[in-house]
């Protein structure tokens, strides 16, 4: 058995606000399924003692953001086959109940999540579809600085 390929993305959303901004998505191509197996949230703003709802949802088209190349954990492996992006200033178009991951956490807090064997977020061979990682700050006056995403990969 072949072992996969294994890839790294790191995006942030530089406007968090009250509605909900992607801060980086991971695309699927036409020919290549793949899974994310761990994500790491933070802040990198003046934060306080206020929360942000992070979620993961399933999309169907990518959204405008800054591209983002998948970097290779054994340099030995080709080019990544999926595609990333970060900062979206047009919104993905979102699966509607789609959501795999959904959580309040602390501005000063960093979450780290990493899939149990078998329990990774599979992203299917569809062009256009894949996951993106969004944010909202749920306070007021609401948190204004950086949310930061980094995401690994395995095709």
């Amino acid at each position: 058995m072949a072992v996969p390929r294994r890839y790294a993305e790191v995006g942030n959303q530089s406007t968090v606000s009250s509605s909900f901004k992607t801060g980086l998505t991971v695309i699927a191509s036409t020919s290549t399924r793949g899974a994310i197996y761990f994500f790491n949230l933070g802040t990198t703003g003046t934060a306080a003692d206020g929360v942000l709802e992070w979620r993961a949802s399933r999309f169907t088209a990518a959204g405008t953001t800054t591209s983002v190349t998948p970097v290779a954990l054994d340099p030995a492996d080709p080019a990544a086959l999926l595609s990333a992006g970060s900062n979206a200033t047009g919104e993905p178009t979102y699966t509607g109940a789609t959501s795999l991951f959904d959580q309040g956490l602390n501005q000063r807090a960093t979450y780290t999540w990493i899939a149990v064997p078998g329990g990774e977020l599979l992203i299917p061979a569809t062009s256009s579809n894949g996951i993106g990682f969004a944010m909202l700050s749920t306070v007021s006056p609401a948190y204004t600085g950086v949310g930061n995403i980094s995401c690994h990969h395995f095709e």
